[in-house]
C-alpha cells in the first residue's frame, strides 16, 4: 500500500508540473512599442473602459484605449497573448497609490498579433476587464430599484439621479450627480420643495435653501461666493450648467 501511496504522489506531482509548464508555455508576454499616457479627469464608476479606434500599419497594430486607473498606476507594464486575447498589464507592486482615480487614455503600438479577431483586455486594480470598441464616452444607460421605495437612474451622459418616495407613492427627494457636482432635492409630503442642497465635492462648499410646508423660505445657507463662479471651458464641456437646470426643472407626476 505505501509504494502504490508514493506512486500515486509521484504522478500527482507531474501532472501538475506538466500543467504549470503548458499553461506558462501558452501565455507569452512582449514589451510595448510605444505608448502614450494622458490622465483627462478624476474617475466615477460610469467611465466606460474601451477601445476608442485601432488601426494596422504594415507590422504594427496601433490602439487608442481609455480605462479608469489610479492616479499613480495609469502606465502599462507590457502585454501578454494567450490564445485569441491580448491582455495589458500593469504594475502592482513597485508605485505608492494615491487617493484618486483617473480616466486616462492611452495610445499603444505594440507588434501586429498573428489573430485574426483578437479579443483585448486590460488587468489594472479594478480586475480583468475587457475592452469593446465604442464611441460612449460613459457607459450605457440603466435603472435599479431599490428596496421598493427607490429609483437610481444612471443616464449614458454620466448623470446620476435616485428618487425615493413616500409610502403614498409621492416623490420624497430627487438626487442628481455628475462628476464634482452634486444637488439633492427633498420635498414635504404635500408635494412642495422642503429643501435643495447643491454641493462641490469636499461638501465644505455648498447651497442649502429649506422650505416650511407652506413654501415659505426659512433658511438659507451658503458657503460659496456665487458672484465668483466662473465655469471653466471643462465643466461647460461636461454639462455642469444642464445638471443644475435639471435639477431646478425637476417635474413632478
Amino acid at each position: 500500500m505505501k509504494i502504490k501511496s508514493n506512486s500515486t504522489m509521484r504522478f500527482f506531482q507531474l501532472s501538475l508540473l506538466f500543467f504549470s509548464i503548458s499553461v506558462f508555455s501558452q501565455t507569452k508576454t512582449y514589451e510595448l512599442i510605444d505608448s502614450k499616457l494622458e490622465c483627462h479627469s478624476t474617475a466615477t464608476n460610469r467611465v466606460n473602459q474601451r477601445i476608442i479606434s485601432s488601426n494596422i500599419d504594415r507590422d504594427t497594430l496601433s490602439i487608442k484605449i481609455q480605462y479608469t486607473e489610479n492616479c499613480n498606476n495609469g502606465d502599462i507594464l507590457n502585454y501578454s497573448i494567450k490564445k485569441d486575447t491580448i491582455q495589458f498589464n500593469f504594475d502592482f507592486s513597485s508605485k505608492e497609490i494615491a487617493d484618486c482615480d483617473c480616466v486616462f487614455t492611452n495610445n499603444i503600438k505594440i507588434k501586429k498579433p498573428k489573430i485574426k479577431n483578437p479579443v483585448f483586455k486590460i488587468n489594472n486594480n479594478r480586475g480583468i476587464k475587457e475592452l469593446k470598441l465604442s464611441d460612449n464616452y460613459y457607459l450605457p444607460a440603466e435603472y435599479i430599484i431599490k428596496n421598493n421605495d427607490t429609483l437610481m437612474i444612471y443616464d449614458d451622459n454620466g448623470h446620476y439621479f435616485k428618487r425615493t418616495y413616500y409610502e403614498s407613492g409621492k416623490i420624497s427627494s430627487i438626487w442628481i450627480k455628475k462628476n464634482s457636482y452634486s444637488e439633492r432635492i427633498v420635498y414635504h409630503e404635500n408635494g412642495k420643495i422642503k429643501s435643495i442642497r447643491q454641493s462641490l465635492p469636499d461638501f465644505d462648499h455648498f447651497i442649502l435653501r429649506e422650505w416650511d410646508e407652506n413654501g415659505k423660505l426659512i433658511k438659507f445657507e451658503s458657503t460659496i461666493e456665487i458672484d465668483n463662479i466662473r465655469l471653466t471651458e471643462e465643466q461647460q464641456n461636461k454639462d455642469a450648467i444642464l445638471i443644475i437646470s435639471r435639477g431646478k426643472n425637476v417635474k413632478q407626476n
